[in-house]
């Protein structure tokens, strides 16, 4: 009896043993293994997306366009790419989203991915790991895919102890010559430009107290060079320098920098008819592309001073109805084109004024 009992023990702890999970994993911090320093980085000698492969992409994105995809790359000591990493985007808004498919296009890409080489990173003259950044931006006006290699979202070589540096102070740091200034400095990138991305770059600047930009990082960026462009005027820029009490300290401060497409818009009354209300004005129109020579869709076409307005339809179309007699600039707003504002016209109730609005960029 005690032998059975002995076999029975046993069975049952064989069965528990199997039964028990594997060990949890310690996933390693690759940021740190792959760090490199903060002054080197991988450069790109051999990296592009076949013709095939943007197809593919064009495809599953749908209408998307401008940046579509942000990714981190892990390069190894050779030069080659050990791992990728899908990084969130951000709307104007400050939103985050992701954009259609994400999942199988990075899919898609892994392929392409792994034939790129890059010139490795550098410490003490040896070759280390690194991290690199690039991002995929649709381009519209081609209908093509385009890639953009970027440091990762914060730059400076100077190393600083940032608690020495005045979150707030009585008196901020305040750009010599305004903000204007700052934005007289920036560069629009061509990339960005033929993407129609745009919105505000968020930018941390480090102002000792001679008015001095020490070092800089963004806080929100919208890609596609703009990040790089904010940079670069800000730390162009001399600041008034901060106090406290009387002193000038060393102060840190967010500088936001506008990225505003304006496209060349120019609105053309073609025509008159009779109105469907005897007591109100209409208008119809069309908004098109004149270099590509297609419809632009999702335009927003309003009545300056009014709610009044409607949408671009998939042919360029628009209607808005129920004008009260009266005169009135209309606004052109896209968020790949910008925004442009007519000169004023003037509207008769009982009448449907017709438009042709034509954009170049």
């Amino acid at each position: 009896m005690k032998t059975q009992l002995f076999f029975l023990v046993s069975i049952l702890f064989l069965i528990s043993c199997a039964q028990k999970k594997a060990p949890i994993e310690i996933i390693k911090n690759y940021d740190v293994i792959y760090a490199g320093t903060s002054n080197s980085f991988a450069k790109p000698m051999r990296a592009e997306i076949s013709k095939s492969v943007s197809q593919k992409i064009i495809k599953l994105l749908g209408k998307t366009t401008g940046t579509v995809g942000v990714y981190t790359l892990f390069v190894n000591e050779t030069g080659g790419v050990d791992k990728v990493r899908k990084e969130t985007l951000i709307k104007k808004n400050g939103e985050k989203f992701e954009a259609k498919n994400a999942d199988d296009i990075l899919k898609t890409l892994i392929p392409e991915i792994e034939k790129w080489k890059f010139e490795p990173a550098e410490k003490e003259g040896n070759p280390v790991k690194s991290k690199l950044q690039f991002e995929l931006i649709r381009i519209p006006e081609s209908n093509s895919i385009k890639l953009h290699f970027r440091k990762l979202m914060k730059t400076g070589d100077v190393q600083i102890d940032k608690g020495v540096y005045f979150v707030a102070a009585e008196e901020m740091p305040k750009p010599i010559g305004g903000v204007k200034a700052i934005q007289a400095r920036v560069s629009y990138p061509d990339l960005a430009r033929r993407a129609g991305i745009q919105g505000r770059v968020f930018v941390k600047a480090y102002i000792d107290e001679e008015g001095n930009v020490v070092k800089t990082e963004i806080i929100k960026g919208i890609g596609g060079g703009c990040d790089e462009a904010a940079q670069k005027a800000v730390e162009e820029t001399k600041f008034v320098p901060g106090k406290q009490r009387g002193k000038t300290v060393k102060v840190q401060a967010v500088v936001p920098i506008l990225f505003q497409l304006d496209a060349n818009v120019k609105f053309f009354l073609i025509g008159e008819e009779a109105g469907s209300k005897p007591d109100a004005a209409e208008i119809k129109g069309s908004v098109i592309d004149t270099n590509r020579n297609l419809p632009v869709i999702a335009g927003n076409i309003s009545l300056a001073g009014t709610r009044l307005g409607a949408a671009t339809d998939e042919k360029g179309n628009f209607v808005i109805k129920d004008i009260p007699p009266g005169k009135y600039k209309l606004n052109f707003s896209h968020s790949a084109y910008g925004g442009k504002e007519s000169e004023k016209y003037e509207f008769k109730k009982g009448k449907r004024y017709i438009f042709n609005v034509k954009v170049t960029r």
